[in-house]
């Protein structure tokens, strides 16, 4: 008489069919870099979802000679509307998904409500690093790849503008890399008056790529492409954030991320709507205030 074999196929009413680890592995998020190197203007409570960048006009003043009238001159501003629109995400969560999933039923709704509230300042930041494309002022070669040069000139085209107060950057991830390449070769000795903890040739912050001439730089990969998506836009600006006055990026925020949960907004699909939601724009207001650098989307 032949054996008989217990296998997974005899006993499969008691076998798992898999064992998912509660520590569920991330997908690829950008960090949020740009929103806040911008100046912001909280529009909670203020009844209205518009901000108004106001700014006084620059004049000149003239020589006068004595004993002779002088036309006065009047003092103009001038302003830039911030127009704060919703953005946001739905979710429509089933019973059965939220009572036989391992996170447990709360579980599975913070991270819904966690992971809405990640995915809105994304669309945020997104938003915002498309305002990069429309500086005045330029610096890099089309399709060419970014330079410790290129970073001079954007630097030198901010003097020149007289703008005023502390210097960041934003750049992608391929500019970071040319960027990167060009200081461990033989353009490296630029770096010898700068921290080596705080080095671009440093890459252990996550985001932060390092200080170059004393400019802290950030990388991201949702930056905004040019020239049919054969360069990458990024910027060297004025910090709006500690230096407002002269931020060239603004920003109206009405609210958010806001969470909302409808009970059950579906009782025929037992079926909760979560919506995840913020009121936010991103204008420029000053163009003279930041340079854009465009350079080869490939490292």
């Amino acid at each position: 008489m032949a054996d008989a074999y217990t296998t997974l196929t005899t006993v499969t009413d008691i076998v798992n069919s898999e064992f998912i680890d509660p520590l569920l592995l991330a997908y690829a998020l950008d960090k949020n870099v740009a929103v806040g190197l911008c100046r912001m203007y909280n529009l909670a409570g203020r009844q209205t979802k518009v901000a108004s960048a106001a700014k006084f006009v620059k004049d000149s003043a003239a020589a006068m000679t004595e004993a002779t009238d002088v036309d006065a001159t009047a003092l103009d501003t001038s302003q830039v509307a911030i127009t704060a629109a919703e953005i946001g995400i739905v979710r429509l969560v089933t019973k059965i998904a939220k009572r036989t999933n391992i996170l447990g039923e709360e579980g599975l709704m913070q991270f819904v409500a966690r992971e809405g509230a990640e995915l809105c300042m994304e669309k945020f930041e997104t938003d915002t690093l498309a305002i990069y494309p429309s500086a005045s002022a330029s610096a890099g070669v089309t399709q060419s790849p970014m330079t410790l040069g290129t970073f001079v000139t954007g630097m030198g085209k901010l003097d020149t503008a007289s703008a005023r107060g502390r210097k960041v950057a934003v750049i992608s991830d391929n500019q970071a890399t040319n960027l990167r390449s060009a200081a461990a070769s033989s353009q490296a000795a630029v770096l010898a008056a700068d921290r080596t903890d705080e080095s671009i040739l440093n890459a252990r912050s996550d985001a932060y790529v390092g200080t170059l001439f004393g400019v802290p730089i950030w990388l991201t990969n949702l930056n905004t492409t040019a020239n049919a998506a054969a360069d990458d836009v990024g910027m060297i600006g004025i910090d709006g954030n500690t230096n407002p006055e002269n931020a060239p990026i603004g920003l109206a925020q009405v609210w958010g991320p806001e969470v909302e949960r409808s009970g059950s907004a579906t009782p025929s699909a037992r079926a909760e709507e979560v919506a995840i939601t913020m009121m936010v724009a991103a204008a420029e207001v000053s163009d003279f205030n930041y340079v854009k650098f465009v350079t080869s989307a490939t490292a």
